[in-house]
């Protein structure tokens, strides 16, 4: 009697079952890693935007809502003259930077404040992002890097404390959530 070679069809469902598990284990942590490499290159962009209005506020003696005023280069990111995607006031034609994936500007509030904003403005985070106030007046903390979340994020948490480990601040202007980093 002759045998066949070769695999039979329990081996190679058990092998397609073992591929199947692996791939639902590392897929998550993959996009994971995915989203905090952007928050990496977005909290890079909010810090150098921050060094840039620190340096025209010692040689002015105020902020300016005017990125082209700054020492630094945003010529990568195109103008978006608009206005900001999460409805903060824009108060100069040169305030406010995107790209496909983020969005970073400088907004004016009525109340006087000056706030820095990085987020992402696409993708399972989208409205999620950075704030910095330099001298807000809606109860943030002025000078320190908090996390954002748009009040439509749900749960409350998904970006600043799934990905950045985050800790519930307050809730700011029209709903937004901020958190301190760790």
């Amino acid at each position: 009697m002759k045998f066949a070679k070769g695999f039979t069809l329990i081996e190679l469902l058990i092998v397609v079952l073992i591929i199947g598990i692996l791939a639902a284990i590392a897929l998550p942590q993959y996009n994971k890693a995915v989203w905090r490499s952007r928050v990496s290159e977005l909290k890079i962009m909010i810090k150098s935007l921050h060094d840039a209005e620190e340096i025209y506020s010692l040689a002015h003696g105020e902020y300016t809502s005017d990125l082209s005023k700054l020492e630094i280069n945003f010529d990568s990111l195109p103008l978006k003259p608009t206005s900001s995607t999460n409805g903060f006031a824009v108060r100069s034609k040169d305030a406010v930077r995107a790209n496909e994936r983020f969005e970073l500007g400088v907004s004016a509030n009525s109340d006087g404040g000056i706030y820095l904003e990085a987020m992402f403005i696409k993708g399972k985070y989208k409205y999620g992002g950075f704030l910095i106030a330099l001298n807000g007046t809606q109860g943030s903390k002025n000078n320190i890097l908090m996390c954002q979340e748009t009040p439509s994020m749900s749960p409350a948490g998904k970006f600043c404390q799934e990905i950045i480990g985050g800790q519930y601040f307050i809730t700011f202007y029209s709903g937004w959530r901020l958190y301190t980093l760790p």
